[in-house]
C-alpha cells in the first residue's frame, strides 16, 4: 500500500499544481445569485373555502432595484388587480399580505415541483398551493 501511495502522491500534486494554469475552475454558483428571479412570474392556485373553490392567479414582479411587487385575481368573483401591500421572498418562503381583501399568504418555493406549498389566511387558515400559470384556467 505504501508502495502504490508512493508513486501516486507525486502525481496527484502535479495534477494538484496544474489545474490553475489550466483554467479549471470552480463553476459559479448563479441560482443564489438573484433568488427573488426565481419567484418572479404568474402563478395560479385553487383556494378550496368551504364549498366554494376560487380561481386565483397571482402576477409577481420585480423592479429595477430588485423589490417585489405584486397583486392578484380571484377569476371566480370577477376581481382583478388586488393590491399586494407586502411582499418578500427569502429563504424560498414567499409571504404577501393584502389589506384590500385582509388576508396573507405564507407558502415555500417547491423547486422540484415549480409549485409554492402554502397557506392562505383571511379569517381562518387555508392550504393553498400556487403553481406556475401557463394558460388561463379552464371553465
Amino acid at each position: 500500500m505504501t508502495a502504490l501511495f508512493k508513486r501516486i502522491g507525486p502525481l496527484v500534486a502535479i495534477m494538484l499544481a496544474t489545474l490553475p494554469v489550466l483554467g479549471v475552475q470552480k463553476a459559479p454558483n448563479t441560482a443564489n445569485k438573484n433568488p427573488a428571479s426565481q419567484i418572479v412570474g404568474d402563478w395560479q392556485g385553487v383556494l378550496q373555502a368551504g364549498d366554494q373553490k376560487l380561481h386565483l392567479v397571482l402576477h409577481i414582479t420585480q423592479t429595477s432595484d430588485g423589490a417585489l411587487k405584486a397583486s392578484m385575481d380571484s377569476i371566480d368573483q370577477g376581481a382583478n388587480g388586488i393590491p399586494i401591500n407586502e411582499i418578500s421572498f427569502q429563504g424560498g418562503t414567499l409571504s404577501f399580505s393584502s389589506a384590500a381583501v385582509g388576508g396573507s399568504y405564507k407558502g415555500k418555493l417547491n423547486v422540484a415541483t415549480s409549485q409554492i406549498e402554502g397557506t392562505w389566511t383571511q379569517g381562518q387558515p387555508l392550504p393553498l398551493n400556487f403553481k406556475r400559470a401557463v394558460r388561463a384556467f379552464a371553465e
